[in-house]
């Protein structure tokens, strides 16, 4: 199951805000010094020696100089409406505040209802054009500047338009991608509960049957007078034997029953690893019987060991004749230590391997990994180079 990624550090969060902030103010800064010479570089060349124009001239450079600070000290808040539109309005007669503008006005479009950019717009042009009767430019007649204004406007609406659509895309597929993952994480936890609430099944037969020999030969003692010595410690060491079993297989019913709210009652065969032969003789489809290895003495593994294995050999086996059926197989019981028994199914694939996330795995190798967990143990099952392979190792203490 795959688990969501952790969130980075606030220093970190905190650091790409501010880088953020800072390389826009530089390009605010630049684009706007760059605007200012070309604009009144040319206006000074034009006015000449009349008094007039150079008043108004050094006015207009004046409230330039004034409304710069206010557009780049509101580039911090460009996605509030007020913000970003003073900052658009202010750059229509302020060309330090070109730069910002450009900025704002993405921003405005990428944030903002259609209308109110449309409106926008209108005003941002008019008090262009305004701007062009103040200093004059007769490179370039009036029409040509309305419509000059009017397109960069266009395409920065399309810019903001653009990166909404992006920021849309983006936002859809990380909620896709929760969504996804938390529908895993569902399956991967039903799986668990229900593989919680077979092994609670088993141990409660398990547990009938030992306390239903206790009581017979607890019944034995108490009416039987005329058993020997001998007879009676028998009988006591068979009523001791299974107490302690007993008692081992409502330990780990109480471990089960306190990870799973929701078990069923029903009973079951308790099947082990005695009739593992069984199981594998019913083959993996096409005629093709798996080959079975016995390394390790069966009689020694207790009960409760040799049931979880089984359990684990019947999915594998279901899953062969599922994925891969009819492909040679193998099963091996081992124990690689004196107290660990391990049971491998290995498996040839159908076709070629291919990579697989823990979420695509089968929902019951999930269940068995969670069977193998509560009985102290583990499980893997992934394809390695001569196929695909389940192993699974449990503690093998009574």
């Amino acid at each position: 199951m795959s688990s969501p990624q952790p969130a980075p550090p606030r220093w970190r969060r905190r650091l790409t805000r501010s880088w953020s902030l800072v390389w826009r103010l530089g390009f605010a800064v630049l684009v706007g010094l760059a605007t200012f010479a070309f604009q009144y570089g040319t206006a000074v060349e034009e006015v000449g020696p009349d008094v007039a124009d150079s008043v108004r001239l050094g006015a207009l450079m004046g409230l330039d100089f004034l409304a710069a600070p206010v557009a780049l000290a509101l580039l911090a808040w460009r996605r509030r409406p007020v913000a970003g539109a003073t900052i658009v309005l202010l750059s229509a007669f302020s060309t330090l505040s070109v730069g910002a503008g450009l900025l704002a006005a993405v921003s405005f479009a990428a944030t903002q209802s259609l209308r109110r950019i449309i409106a926008l717009g209108v005003v941002f042009t008019a008090a262009a054009t305004a701007t062009v009767f103040l200093v004059p430019d007769p490179e370039f007649p009036l029409w040509a500047e309305v419509l000059g204004v009017a397109v960069l406007y266009a395409l920065l609406v399309l810019v903001g338009l653009y990166v909404r659509s992006r920021r849309q895309l983006v936002a859809s597929l990380q909620a896709q991608a929760q969504s996804t993952r938390r529908e895993q994480e569902a399956l991967g936890e039903s799986a668990r509960s229900a593989e919680r609430a077979r092994i609670a099944r088993e141990m409660h037969d398990a547990l009938g049957h030992r306390l239903s020999v206790i009581a017979m030969h607890a019944g034995a003692l108490e009416s039987r007078t005329d058993l020997s010595a001998a007879d009676t410690r028998m009988a006591a060491g068979v009523v001791r034997e299974s107490a302690h079993h007993a008692m081992g297989e409502l330990r780990q019913v109480l471990g089960v029953l306190n990870e799973s709210s929701s078990t069923r009652s029903g009973g079951s065969d308790l099947p082990t690893l005695a009739q593992l032969g069984e199981l594998v003789q019913a083959g993996v489809g096409d005629g093709v019987v798996p080959e079975l290895r016995w390394e390790a003495d069966v009689t020694a593994v207790p009960e409760t060991v040799s049931r979880h294995l089984y359990r684990i050999a019947q999915e594998a086996l279901t899953n062969v004749r599922k994925h891969a059926p009819g492909q040679p197989t193998e099963v091996v019981v081992r124990s690689p230590s004196r107290d660990v028994v391990e049971l491998v199914v290995r498996n040839r694939l159908a076709g070629p391997v291919t990579a697989r996330t823990p979420a695509q795995l089968h929902h019951g190798l999930t269940g068995l990994a969670e069977r193998a967990r509560l009985a102290g143990g583990s499980l893997t099952a992934g394809p390695d180079d001569s196929g695909f392979v389940v192993r699974a190792a449990l503690p093998c203490q009574a």
